[in-house]
């Protein structure tokens, strides 16, 4: 309840997209995008001397390589080591390369003819630590997307690449909280005077029922993916009381589920159209003390993570 002139409604659902985890159960976040532990068996793929990798940071341009496994000792068995060598070597496409200087202030900027040029393709870095590959991105605002053949098989986003699936076409989705089960401590003394404690009831997660007005095989494949997991934005208008223009909402409500898992579900087929429902659930994930998380964005905040360029 609140008060009219204080009072925010919320109308539809703008915006819902999806993340697979890491290999660990872990958010992909800028700082934290691994792949498997390799080696790997790079086998099944087509041709060995052409295999497709994309990266993007951002909303920025689409990267892309095509890498050479030519020269690994073992086709079935290639290490972080020889599969970063391999990456560094193939040459990328679909942008300028940008050499950068560090300032005074130690800032980056585009140097312009005559100054010292110390950094070249800024865009994304693989490292190997351990016996995983680590992706990093100095441009990086919010994420860093790994994918493509070389990327599935090298276990990015587990198996399925580490890339976004955005949605508009969401007809509605479906929230209850899960509680964790409470139970009843009694004693009884020699009268036969009761004492009792009851628990709080804990929150075990949330439930989640999903309906797609469109079918969406990418997300029907990342969903119904054997033992994957995954991470949940959802974006809604908030609107004042009295009268509103639909495309000039005052803010937006961002949700972050941070650990699902799910399934797609069986439609129902008739003369009319067919939607698509999902369940999923949400749990505690691996390193977070909550399962959700929301916060009001204003309108300029959320154009800022250009959404739609992923």
């Amino acid at each position: 309840m609140a008060l009219r002139t204080d009072a925010r409604y919320e109308f539809g659902l703008n915006f819902l997209r999806f993340l697979p985890h890491n290999d660990d159960h872990t958010v992909a976040t800028k700082a934290n995008v691994y792949s498997s532990v390799g080696p790997w068996d790079f086998s099944g793929v087509d041709d060995t001397s052409s295999i497709p990798l994309y990266t993007q940071v951002d909303d920025g341009e689409l990267i892309t390589r095509s890498v050479d496994l030519g020269g690994v000792v073992d086709i079935t068995a290639v290490t972080p080591a020889e599969l970063v060598e391999a990456i560094e070597a193939a040459t990328s496409t679909g942008y300028d390369s940008y050499d950068i200087r560090v300032t005074d202030g130690g800032d980056t900027r585009v140097t312009t003819s005559g100054d010292v040029r110390i950094l070249h393709d800024p865009y994304d870095a693989f490292a190997v630590d351990d016996d995983r590959i680590v992706v990093t991105a100095a441009t990086a605002t919010y994420w860093v997307q790994v994918f493509g053949e070389l990327a599935e098989t090298a276990g990015f986003g587990q198996g399925f690449g580490l890339r976004w699936i955005s949605c508009d076409t969401m007809q509605n989705v479906g929230e209850k909280k899960r509680d964790v089960g409470s139970s009843i401590h009694t004693t009884r003394d020699g009268s036969g005077e009761a004492t009792e404690v009851r628990e709080q009831p804990r929150l075990g997660g949330r439930d989640l029922s999903i309906v797609d007005t469109a079918t969406d095989y990418s997300l029907k494949t990342m969903i119904d993916g054997q033992g994957r997991s995954f991470y949940i934005e959802m974006y809604t208008p908030v609107y004042r009381s009295g009268h509103n223009a639909e495309d000039h909402p005052l803010a937006y409500v961002q949700e972050k589920i941070y650990n699902c898992v799910g399934r797609s579900l069986g439609k129902t087929r008739e003369r009319g159209w067919s939607v698509q429902p999902y369940s999923v659930q949400a749990t505690k994930g691996a390193g977070y003390n909550v399962d959700y998380d929301a916060e009001t964005i204003t309108p300029s905040e959320y154009n800022a993570l250009g959404l739609r360029g992923y």
